[in-house]
Order: structure tokens, then C-alpha cells, then sequence
């Protein structure tokens, strides 16, 4: 894999100690640069227990390696708690292990328990609760009065996020958010609700497919980015069964 900021540019290889070719080094696709984080909520009084398991691979890996990898076990641990950060202020870590962070071939895995505190809200009948934890993007526009310049991004990604919340016992789905979607050659996302065997799901996906995103396409961002912070305000509702 190349070093990220040589990608698409020429470089000259040694064929021996006389002669060089000239060649475009490779642009690594999305697809080999992803973020995944699955998480398990479980719901107990005003307390919202998690279980996430977050996996790095390719430019991803490397930037979580960089962040951590030197760190003493407190930094590290201080560092894990804003990159992982979830729901609001009172998001607690309460344990991590990393596995393979510096295994250049192999994914970087994060699995670690948490708790947010006063996150749902609840009314006689009724819990209200957003499982947008992680509201990334949600202030990435482009200021199209000011901004001259395309923007340029270090590599191609794709972040997935998986939330899983166990119907807590004595409630049921009274409302679920409308799934949503936003694909442009370039970047997009798509956001599905399921509910199957007592859980709610919530899979999110976003994507971005170029170095370069064009002052062009300025403005078709902050539409993306707009119904993308349409959907974070929607929460799923139970309702108290009887």
C-alpha cells in the first residue's frame, strides 16, 4: 500500500543503479480502506449499556495505529475514550482490549463496554431513543461563499456503523424512522431500520470514492449532508405493552 498522500502522482522506480521508470502510483479503493463499528445497546432504567466491536483496515488502520500506537496505557486509554465517544458527554469507556495494531496485515480490531448515562427519554408509556450514537459529518458543509478551492481528502473510505438495541421486556415498536439514501458517484450514504427477533437495527454506511471533491459538487454535499442531519434527529419510540 502506498503512503497516502502519493497516491495518483507519478514516482520514479529503480529498475538498477542506471535506469528508472516512470509510473502512477495506484489510488487505493474505498474498499480497502474501511471503518466498522458494531455496537449492542441494551437499555436498564436511564442507563444505555454498550457493547462495540470496531475494526480498521488499510489508511483507516493506519491512522488509528499512529494515534495510539505509542501512547502509555492512560493516553491510550484517554485517546480510545474521544474516538469511540458515543451519545453525549456522560459517555463512559469502561474497558477496551485492541487487538493487532501492529500487525500491518491484519485488521486492527477495538472491542470495548460502555455506558451513557440519562440517554433515552421516558415518559409513563413511552421511551424515546436516538440511535444515531455517533453523529459524524453532521457539521461538514461546505461554505460555498467562501471556500475557492476543491477539497482534497488523503484517501477513498467507506465507514460502516451497526447498532443493535434489545427491545427492553414489557415494550413494544411503536415507531420506527424512515430509512433514507443519498448516492452520488463520488460519496453518498444509506441509513436501514430492521427489527427482527426483539431488537431494533440500525445499519448506516458512508462512503466517500474520490481524492478530490469538486467545488462543483459542492453544494450536492451539503444536500447529503443535510438529510443526513435530517435523519439524526429521528429517534425510534417504544411504547409500553397493555
Amino acid at each position: 500500500m502506498p503512503t497516502s498522500f502519493i497516491q495518483g502522482k507519478e514516482a520514479l522506480i529503480a529498475i538498477d543503479s542506471q535506469h528508472y521508470e516512470l509510473v502512477k502510483v495506484p489510488i487505493m479503493p474505498k474498499e480497502s480502506n474501511v471503518y466498522e463499528d458494531i455496537n449492542f445497546l441494551e437499555l436498564r432504567e436511564n442507563m444505555l449499556l454498550g457493547k462495540g466491536n470496531a475494526t480498521f483496515s488499510g489508511y483507516q488502520k493506519i491512522e488509528v495505529s499512529q494515534l495510539i500506537g505509542s501512547e502509555s496505557a492512560k493516553k491510550q486509554e484517554e485517546m480510545l475514550a474521544q474516538l469511540l465517544q458515543k451519545g453525549n458527554a456522560q459517555f463512559a469507556l469502561k474497558s477496551h482490549k485492541i487487538r493487532n495494531l501492529a500487525y500491518k496485515d491484519s485488521l486492527t480490531k477495538i472491542e470495548y463496554d460502555y455506558e451513557i448515562a440519562d440517554y433515552a427519554k421516558k415518559t409513563n408509556h413511552s421511551i424515546y431513543l436516538n440511535l444515531h450514537l455517533d453523529k459524524k459529518y453532521q457539521n461538514a458543509f461546505f461554505n460555498l461563499s467562501e471556500r475557492l478551492l476543491d477539497k482534497e481528502h488523503e484517501y477513498k473510505f467507506v465507514e460502516k456503523n451497526t447498532t443493535y438495541l434489545q427491545i427492553p421486556e414489557g415494550y413494544q415498536v411503536n415507531y420506527l424512522p424512515p430509512n433514507q439514501k443519498f448516492a452520488q458517484e463520488f460519496f453518498g450514504f444509506e441509513l436501514n431500520y430492521l427489527q427482527e427477533k426483539g431488537r431494533i437495527i440500525l445499519q448506516k454506511t458512508f462512503y466517500l470514492d474520490t481524492l478530490l471533491v469538486k467545488k462543483a459538487d459542492f453544494e450536492s454535499w451539503n444536500k447529503m449532508i443535510d438529510l443526513l442531519n435530517e435523519s439524526y434527529l429521528e429517534s425510534v419510540v417504544l411504547r409500553r405493552k397493555g
